[in-house]
């Protein structure tokens, strides 16, 4: 008992007291001035034990949401403080003065008892049961048997050190039977603190000169670690900490804190700490720091990084004296103080928060949520998210309440870019300081590309639609529309069917029956990764086609043919199935669905002078520069600059050379009227200029309401309006007012009666706006309208 007191003595040199004042003061003013989270700080709460002078020592969270303390003075006994400081002392049943108090496998509360040779249970009614460590009952050996610190094994036992001569460990199980190991401990090496390590192993301090942090395993085999070790530093408290090492304090002066790692390397920090300050207990925290005691006067509680970086908290009281600390169950910090009578207080901690995680992720928007644990402290929270990890901007901050234990908080962001990885995290703050989650990334999605396919089989009550669907990565479902006008009113199948979750080309059909002889029908395929939700939706073009008329005595019809039309599209022969061409860009469907390829004996493209094309799919027309009648491109391989090509109904791929050496580039156009041109010196800028709608005029010259109905049908596509896709090739397509320059991507451009749009689906594309002379760049998901 002569080293505790002496350990324990107060500093009564008044000048050094007040000097150590004036630096508590300066550092709390240095707090106070700084800004953001650094204004807020720990709040210290201080209850007196009823009985006076018990003092008050080790800690420990109960099973029962209770704060549980050994009282080693006043002739001892165990106390009860619930977190609103209530406080219950238990005396009967207990011999004498507490020091160690551990939470068993059990359910009870452990503890001992240094001065009667005893480890006694108690329950969380306060039943309380003792055990002997006298002689006889362990080794011989012990003739005096001092328990000290205890702890919960990761076996089921209760492990505990013995400071007396000789020292020991000692091991008790649940049901009170005894073991002490010594071999490999030095006899008058006085153990004290101990706990239960990240590698399965029981961790233990030797205060004893020269000091040495101590292992033991569950079989008892016990080694001893010093190098790193100051001499006669004075070992006390240790506790398993956040980075997976054990940590440990040092209460000679001047007083530091240790780090052992569970190899047995030892670094020591005093940076930030006061001088012979006498660190105690030590305890690890849920927000992934440790705190620990400083028993000399004043009175401090100290906080460490697993980097090292310590913080200190003046009591509210001088000459505290914090003992043992231990996290509460609300997650605050609770610690014993021996002086001014005895107290248990309460240091509240700055709220812990979670990695977030993301959900009903969209094009634009997304669903987060992230683990918050309020500390018993009015808490706000918000999100913070970007596309690095400056992050940039937020979500509306919420309510995270005040509760004691961890619970989901929620929201919601929008306005993101499609098919964009961006970063994000949580955000809490309560009174004593904002906690940031650790970050973690998401992609926003990108619609699923659907293109409407030309209709096969097409008879007098029946066809094949046909279409190709991209789920662009994300779980895709799909159906057609169709009927008999463009506001369809049918869809087939009755519910949509799953496409995949790959990036690539589904070649898809459904058989429609039960038509109309001699009809017109309108379809398009619908493609969607969130259930219909606008902008995880992509449609299709519209498309025709007529069923046969019934055939008649006089016309007939001979076996395998055909006397129906398409409307725009022209029927091949039934298709034949077979595996995807090689001979086409990768991703696209297999024959089976497409019109016939052109022929195969088709001149390469010439720079500046001539462009290859193929037909995928539907009917494609060009029209030769001098020539006033367009050919089907089936009659046509390869064409001059100049000429005019017709995609309204069809699908081509369109290459021409990038030098000329033989390479070539490439890209898929579709659903509008353009005419191709080249530059002659590489690397090939290619343009597709769109045919200028027929139904804009000049707004003068025209009533209001006849202009607004102009301009709604000039919004439609038909033959203003044109889609793209490459892979980073040279090529742009120029409006009446835009010139959209591509970087590998797909995108539409739409010229309208009110400007020329310029749509992008992936990549990035660069539009001039020739009437304002300035270059817009337009990102996936976002569209320009450059205005006449």
């Amino acid at each position: 008992m002569q080293l505790k007191e002496s350990r324990r003595a107060v500093d009564a040199d008044p000048m050094v007291t007040a000097a150590r004042l004036v630096a508590a003061l300066t550092a709390t003013l240095a707090l106070l001035s700084m800004t953001g989270s650094a204004l807020a700080a720990p709040t210290i709460t201080e209850f007196p034990v009823p009985s006076y002078d018990r003092g008050p020592r080790g800690i420990v969270a109960g099973p029962d949401g209770a704060l549980w303390f050994a009282e080693d003075a006043g002739g001892g006994g165990i106390g009860r403080g619930t977190t609103a400081g209530t406080i219950t002392e238990f005396k009967s049943g207990v011999s004498g003065t507490a020091e160690g108090i551990a939470l068993g496998p059990d359910g009870n509360l452990w503890f001992t008892e240094p001065s009667e040779e005893k480890v006694a249970r108690i329950s969380p009614t306060g039943t309380v049961k003792e055990f002997s460590l006298g002689k006889g009952f362990l080794e011989s050996l012990f003739v005096t048997v001092t328990p000290t610190g205890i702890a919960a094994g990761p076996d089921g036992n209760l492990w505990f050190t013995i400071s007396s001569n000789p020292a020991g460990i000692g091991r008790i199980t649940p049901t009170g039977t005894g073991s002490v190991f010594s071999s490999g401990l030095g006899a008058s090496s006085k153990p004290q603190g101990i706990a239960a390590g990240p590698d399965g192993n029981l961790w233990f301090t030797e205060s004893a000169n020269p000091a040495k942090i101590g292992r033991i395993t569950t079989g008892g085999t016990i080694t001893e670690f010093s190098t790193g070790l100051t001499p006669n530093s004075q070992p006390q408290g240790i506790a398993a900490g956040p980075d997976g090492n054990l940590w440990f304090t040092e209460s000679a002066d001047p007083g530091r804190i240790g780090r052992v790692t569970p190899t047995g390397t030892i670094t020591e920090f005093t940076t930030g700490l006061t001088t012979n300050s006498q660190p105690e207990g030590i305890a690890a925290a849920d927000d992934g720091n440790l705190y620990f005691t400083e028993f000399k006067g004043p009175g401090r509680i100290g906080r460490i990084t697993p980097s090292g970086t310590i913080t200190e908290f003046a009591t509210p009281t001088t000459n505290s004296q914090p003992e043992q600390i231990a996290e509460g169950p609300d997650g605050n910090i609770w610690f014993t103080e021996n002086g001014n009578h005895g107290q248990l207080a309460r240091l509240t901690v700055a709220p812990i928060v979670g990695q977030a995680t993301v959900s009903a992720l969209g094009e634009q928007t997304a669903s987060l949520s992230a683990p918050v644990r309020a500390n018993a402290q009015s808490t706000s929270y918000y999100f913070e998210y970007g596309p690095t990890t400056a992050y940039g901007s937020q979500s509306a901050p919420a309510s995270a309440g005040s509760g004691a234990t961890t619970s989901p908080v929620a929201g919601e962001v929008a306005g993101l870019t499609p098919g964009t990885p961006y970063h994000v995290r949580a955000v809490a703050t309560n009174a004593s300081g904002t906690t940031y989650g650790a970050d973690r990334t998401f992609t926003t999605t990108v619609p699923p590309s659907a293109l409407t396919g030309a209709p096969s089989g097409v008879s007098p009550v029946g066809a094949t639609l046909t279409a190709l669907v991209n789920p662009q990565g994300q779980a895709t479902s799909y159906h057609f529309d169709w009927g008999l006008t463009s506001s369809y009113g049918a869809q087939l199948p009755a519910a949509d069917q799953g496409v995949g979750a790959d990036a690539s080309e589904h070649a898809l059909e459904q058989g429609l029956t039960g038509l109309t002889p001699g009809t017109e029908y309108h379809f398009r395929v619908v493609a969607s990764n969130c259930g219909g939700c606008p902008e995880g939706t992509a449609y299709g073009a519209d498309r025709t086609f007529t069923t046969a008329a019934e055939p008649s005595a006089e016309t007939g019809g001979g076996p395998g043919g055909e006397t129906g039309s398409g409307t725009g599209v022209t029927q091949g022969p039934a298709p034949t199935g077979g595996p995807l061409d090689p001979t086409l860009p990768a991703g696209l469907a297999p024959p089976n669905l497409l019109d016939p390829p052109p022929p195969a004996a088709v001149a390469p493209p010439a720079l500046g002078h001539s462009a290859q094309l193929r037909a995928l799919a539907g009917r494609v027309l060009v029209r030769m520069p001098g020539e006033a009648t367009p050919r089907p491109l089936e009659d046509v391989g390869d064409v001059p600059m100049g000429a005019w090509i017709d995609a309204s109904r069809g699908v081509i791929t369109l290459s021409t050379a990038t030098d000329r050496s033989g390479h070539v580039q490439s890209a898929t156009v579709w659903g509008g009227e353009f005419r191709v041109a080249q530059a002659t010196a590489p690397p090939g800028q290619t343009t597709f200029t769109l045919r200028t709608p027929t139904t804009c005029v000049r707004r003068a010259s025209v009533p209001g309401a006849a202009r607004a109905s102009l301009a709604s049908r000039a919004h439609g596509h038909g033959g203003s309006a044109l889609w793209a896709k490459d892979n980073h090739g040279h090529f742009s397509t120029r409006g009446q007012n835009s010139v959209a320059t591509v970087r590998g991507t797909y995108w539409e451009t739409v010229d309208r009666c009110d400007g020329t749009l310029t749509l992008v689906r992936h990549g990035l594309v660069s539009v001039r706006d020739l009437r304002r002379h300035r270059t817009v760049l337009v990102a996936a998901g976002h569209r320009y309208l450059a205005r006449p």
